[in-house]
């Protein structure tokens, strides 16, 4: 059934994190569909711990950046790392480093502002650590289509995702955990929401998702 106006009008509010702002007009050029808005905060936002995969180091000064909580102040403090468009993707070491949780509101307040109802999640990724669950904030959104919110993953690039999906076991039991350079797990499997077969790393089908393609 469709998403109630009231309920509605609440996700499309921003809130105390995820008011833009000062940033408001900068924002409004950006992609509106959620794996245009992934694309974009992947590439202003680096995961503190994902630094040097993508071969840059974060200094303490830059570390200090994970504890702002506010949208846009972590937008202000990315344009002080380097000023320009939002639409610009950044190189790795001129992005606000965060955690997933900055990639989560930031991608929140971007949807919201273009009239996508959505909010953040929290909850334990089973993607990171094949021994354990890890703590993470992951993106709802509603998806008018399919009367029903969608969970999307805002941080996990392509990059991310051959890290990955090298040990993620396949959806069924019996089956083996892809190998590096060979088939990658199907869309089923992480980084893909199963319940939708929609990738949480880009927001896409199965078909496009690079999930779907070799490791």
């Amino acid at each position: 059934m469709p998403l109630p106006a009231a309920i509605r009008d609440v996700y499309l509010q921003p809130g105390p994190m995820t008011a833009l702002g000062r940033h408001a007009a900068a924002v409004a050029p950006l992609p509106g569909d959620v794996a245009g808005v992934c694309d974009a905060v992947q590439g202003l936002v680096l995961h503190q711990f994902w630094a040097q995969a993508y071969g840059t180091d974060v200094g303490p000064n830059r570390a200090e950046q994970q504890h702002i909580r506010g949208a846009a102040d972590m937008l202000d403090a990315l344009i002080d790392n380097r000023p320009g468009p939002l639409g610009e993707r950044r190189e790795p070491g001129d992005r606000f480093v965060g955690v997933c949780r900055h990639f989560s509101v930031l991608s929140t307040a971007i949807l919201r502002a273009h009239g996508v109802p959505a909010r953040c999640r929290v909850g334990f990724g089973a993607y990171f650590d094949p021994k354990t669950r890890v703590d993470h904030w992951v993106v709802e959104h509603w998806d008018d289509g399919q009367d029903r919110w969608v969970l999307t993953d805002s941080q996990i690039d392509a990059l991310q995702k051959a890290a990955l999906i090298r040990w993620r076991p396949r959806a069924t039991a019996s089956s083996s955990p892809a190998t590096p350079g060979g088939s990658a797990a199907p869309a089923a499997t992480i980084p893909c929401a199963t319940a939708s077969s929609t990738c949480m790393g880009c927001g896409s089908s199965p078909a496009t998702c690079c999930a779907t393609s070799p490791a």
